[in-house]
Protein backbone atom coordinates (compact mmCIF):
# COMPACT_ATOMS: atom_id res chain seq x y z
CA UNK A 1 0.00 0.00 0.00
CA UNK A 2 2.86 2.36 0.78
CA UNK A 3 4.48 1.78 -2.62
CA UNK A 4 1.23 2.63 -4.38
CA UNK A 5 1.00 5.87 -2.40
CA UNK A 6 4.59 6.80 -3.31
CA UNK A 7 4.02 6.05 -7.02
CA UNK A 8 0.83 8.12 -7.06
CA UNK A 9 2.59 10.97 -5.25
CA UNK A 10 5.39 10.94 -7.85
CA UNK A 11 3.01 10.77 -10.83
CA UNK A 12 0.66 13.49 -9.59
CA UNK A 13 2.67 16.40 -11.14
CA UNK A 14 2.58 14.72 -14.57
CA UNK A 15 -1.16 14.16 -14.26
CA UNK A 16 -1.69 17.79 -13.24
CA UNK A 17 0.45 19.00 -16.16
CA UNK A 18 -1.61 17.04 -18.70
CA UNK A 19 -4.98 17.93 -17.17
CA UNK A 20 -4.23 21.63 -16.76
CA UNK A 21 -3.05 22.00 -20.36
CA UNK A 22 -5.63 19.84 -22.09
CA UNK A 23 -8.46 22.37 -22.20
CA UNK A 24 -9.14 25.88 -23.40
CA UNK A 25 -8.53 28.96 -21.28
CA UNK A 26 -12.22 29.21 -20.41
CA UNK A 27 -12.36 25.65 -19.09
CA UNK A 28 -9.14 26.07 -17.11
CA UNK A 29 -10.24 29.26 -15.37
CA UNK A 30 -13.54 27.86 -14.11
CA UNK A 31 -13.56 26.55 -10.54
CA UNK A 32 -15.23 23.25 -11.55
CA UNK A 33 -13.40 20.04 -10.85
CA UNK A 34 -14.76 18.03 -13.76
CA UNK A 35 -13.74 18.91 -17.28
CA UNK A 36 -16.56 18.99 -19.81
CA UNK A 37 -14.54 20.13 -22.83
CA UNK A 38 -11.15 18.44 -23.15
CA UNK A 39 -9.09 19.25 -26.23
CA UNK A 40 -5.53 18.63 -27.38
CA UNK A 41 -5.27 21.85 -29.40
CA UNK A 42 -2.56 23.27 -27.12
CA UNK A 43 -0.34 20.24 -27.76
CA UNK A 44 -0.98 20.39 -31.52
CA UNK A 45 -0.08 24.09 -31.55
CA UNK A 46 3.29 23.39 -29.92
CA UNK A 47 4.32 21.02 -32.70
CA UNK A 48 2.79 23.07 -35.55
CA UNK A 49 5.50 24.57 -37.79
CA UNK A 50 3.27 26.96 -39.76
CA UNK A 51 3.46 29.48 -36.91
CA UNK A 52 7.26 29.54 -37.03
CA UNK A 53 7.51 27.17 -34.11
CA UNK A 54 10.17 24.46 -34.44
CA UNK A 55 9.65 22.69 -31.13
CA UNK A 56 9.79 19.22 -32.71
CA UNK A 57 13.20 19.91 -34.27
CA UNK A 58 14.49 21.40 -31.02
CA UNK A 59 13.26 18.33 -29.12
CA UNK A 60 14.99 16.03 -31.60
CA UNK A 61 18.23 18.03 -31.39
CA UNK A 62 18.18 17.91 -27.59
CA UNK A 63 17.58 14.15 -27.65
CA UNK A 64 20.47 13.52 -30.05
CA UNK A 65 22.85 15.71 -28.05
CA UNK A 66 21.78 14.10 -24.77
CA UNK A 67 22.26 10.57 -26.12
CA UNK A 68 25.64 11.41 -27.67
CA UNK A 69 26.86 13.06 -24.47
CA UNK A 70 25.72 10.09 -22.39
CA UNK A 71 27.41 7.60 -24.74
CA UNK A 72 30.71 9.52 -24.70
CA UNK A 73 30.61 9.86 -20.90
CA UNK A 74 29.91 6.13 -20.52
CA UNK A 75 32.84 5.15 -22.77
CA UNK A 76 35.28 7.53 -21.09
CA UNK A 77 34.02 6.58 -17.64
CA UNK A 78 34.32 2.86 -18.36
CA UNK A 79 37.92 3.14 -19.48
CA UNK A 80 38.77 5.43 -16.57
CA UNK A 81 37.15 3.10 -14.03
CA UNK A 82 39.04 0.12 -15.46
CA UNK A 83 42.34 1.99 -15.29
CA UNK A 84 41.74 3.09 -11.71
CA UNK A 85 40.62 -0.37 -10.59
CA UNK A 86 43.16 -2.61 -12.33
CA UNK A 87 46.27 -0.66 -13.21
CA UNK A 88 48.97 0.45 -10.79
CA UNK A 89 50.48 3.83 -11.54
CA UNK A 90 52.05 6.68 -9.63
CA UNK A 91 49.46 9.15 -8.32
CA UNK A 92 46.59 6.66 -8.41
CA UNK A 93 45.54 7.39 -4.83
CA UNK A 94 45.75 11.13 -5.46
CA UNK A 95 43.30 10.77 -8.37
CA UNK A 96 41.00 8.54 -6.33
CA UNK A 97 41.13 11.02 -3.44
CA UNK A 98 40.24 13.89 -5.78
CA UNK A 99 37.30 11.94 -7.20
CA UNK A 100 36.10 11.01 -3.72
CA UNK A 101 36.55 14.57 -2.48
CA UNK A 102 34.59 16.00 -5.39
CA UNK A 103 31.82 13.44 -4.83
CA UNK A 104 31.42 14.40 -1.18
CA UNK A 105 30.18 17.93 -1.85
CA UNK A 106 26.70 18.58 -3.22
CA UNK A 107 26.21 20.45 -6.48
CA UNK A 108 25.59 24.15 -5.94
CA UNK A 109 22.48 25.45 -7.71
CA UNK A 110 22.21 29.19 -7.60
Amino acid sequence: MGIIAIVLWCLLPFYWMIVSRSGTWATRSTPRRGRTHVTLDNFRTVFETSLGNHFGQALLNSTVIGLATTAIAMVVGTFTAYALARLHFRGKFLVLGAVLGASMFPVSRW
